[in-house]
C-alpha cells in the first residue's frame, strides 16, 4: 500500500530549522495518524508523502513558501507571567 489522497498514514516527523534547531517531533511519542487530504497537513508538505510505501524513510529540505513560511516577527508576541496558567514555566525558543 502507498500513500495517497483519501488514505490514513502513521507516521512518525521531525521538524528541524536551517540552524539544526528541532522544532518540533514525534519521535519518543506516539506516532501521528493522518488522512492525507483533510487539510491537517499543508498540502506542499503532502506531495512529499504521496507514493511512499510502509516503512519507507525520507528526509526532505522544504523552502519556507512550501512549509510554513518565511520568519515575521510580526508573529513574536510577549506574555507576563501572570497569563500563564499556574505552575507553567516558559523557556527560550
Amino acid at each position: 500500500m502507498v500513500v495517497a489522497h483519501g488514505r490514513k498514514v502513521t507516521l512518525h516527523y521531525r521538524i528541524v530549522l536551517e540552524d539544526g534547531t528541532e522544532a518540533d517531533s514525534t519521535f519518543g511519542e506516539e506516532a501521528e495518524t493522518i488522512t492525507i487530504g483533510d487539510g491537517t497537513l499543508l498540502p506542499q508538505l503532502e506531495q512529499y508523502l504521496l507514493g511512499l510505501g510502509a516503512g519507507e524513510r525520507r528526509s526532505y529540505t522544504l523552502p519556507p513558501e512550501s512549509a510554513f513560511g518565511f520568519a515575521d516577527s510580526a508573529n513574536i508576541h510577549p506574555l507576563q507571567n501572570l497569563q500563564l496558567p499556574d505552575g507553567e514555566v516558559l523557556e527560550p525558543g
